[in-house]
């Protein structure tokens, strides 16, 4: 199947009139046929270990692929559960459908909550209105990790739903948290015109590189785990039962498919990881929300 994605770059359409990348018709064919195929779920379902699990804290990367946690995570326990969804707004209707954060409070940095509630019964904090960082066009784990630390005095139950490692890709060097060097990060595109182009149409089209777009992955994944890992790991000392997982993962030119396009069920997609902390556990600048959700690669909003 990797023989498909050089397809698509053959075949990438680039606009006249604005210079902006747009996914090949090819690929999009190939999207269309694969969202009709009917899915076969396998493994355990997210949303059973959610309603299953007594949880304090729920922590949820962004497009976090499994494979790529557990190499990260060394010596963390992280098993594979199944996402009913390979994208944010899939994930959203399916939690709202099931109820499973119904009493909580969900506080997000990702826009698409503002468009898409988890629930009917929940508090949304939406972070992604105070804490957006225009130079790194997202909103950093930390900003989330302290807010959902507030809501803990006011809450049973906080969802902190954590931007990274969804692109744009950033990373800690030396105490900052920056860009990823020569990363997936609109900073690094040296053509203005790819930063309106979606992720995916920038990857399918051949616009930048899968295994550069893989790197830049891995070490946004990297981030957002210690970030992750360490908050976690503080809560669990103060008693609370903390669970980190992701809403789906992210493709890099498996079975054709770059990026999380709606509605493909493959496993780099909906194989997301989890992970428990916790005595009880027995598994180890301002920008409106259309502007924040197009710098995190999404287009038709």
């Amino acid at each position: 199947m990797r023989l498909l994605p050089w397809l698509w770059r053959r075949t990438g359409v680039r606009s006249n009139s604005t210079g902006e990348v747009h996914e090949p018709w090819s690929y999009r064919a190939w999207k269309w046929t694969w969202q009709r195929v009917p899915s076969f779920e396998r493994g355990p379902d997210l949303f059973d270990r959610l309603q299953a699990v007594d949880w304090d804290v729920l922590l949820i990367l962004d497009a976090c692929r499994f494979d790529v946690l557990s190499a990260v995570a060394e010596t963390a326990v992280v098993r594979p559960v199944r996402s009913p969804a390979s994208s944010t707004p899939e994930f959203l209707e399916h939690a709202r459908e099931r109820g499973v954060f119904e009493g909580a409070t969900y506080v997000s940095a990702n826009p698409q909550t503002g468009k898409k509630r988890p629930g009917e019964d929940i508090s949304l904090r939406p972070v992604y209105e105070e804490a957006w960082e225009n130079r790194l066009g997202t909103v950093p784990a930390e900003r989330v990790f302290r807010a959902v630390r507030n809501e803990l005095d006011e809450s049973n139950t906080v969802v902190g739903h954590v931007m990274q490692p969804h692109y744009p890709h950033i990373c800690r060097i030396d105490g900052h948290t920056l860009p990823v060097p020569n990363g997936l990060h609109p900073r690094e595109f040296k053509d203005s015109n790819l930063e309106a182009s979606g992720l995916q149409a920038l990857l399918a089209s051949g616009a930048v590189n899968l295994d550069r777009a893989r790197r830049s992955y891995e070490i946004c994944v990297r981030y957002a785990w210690e970030s992750a890992s360490s908050f976690a790991a503080s809560l669990a000392s103060e008693g609370y039962q903390v669970a980190v997982t992701a809403d789906h993962g992210e493709s890099f030119g498996e079975r054709g498919f770059v990026e999380h396009p709606v509605g493909i069920r493959i496993d780099p997609l909906v194989t997301v990881p989890w992970v428990t902390f916790g005595s009880g556990s027995n598994e180890g600048d301002q920008t409106g929300t259309e502007d924040q959700l197009k710098a995190l690669g999404y287009v038709d909003v």
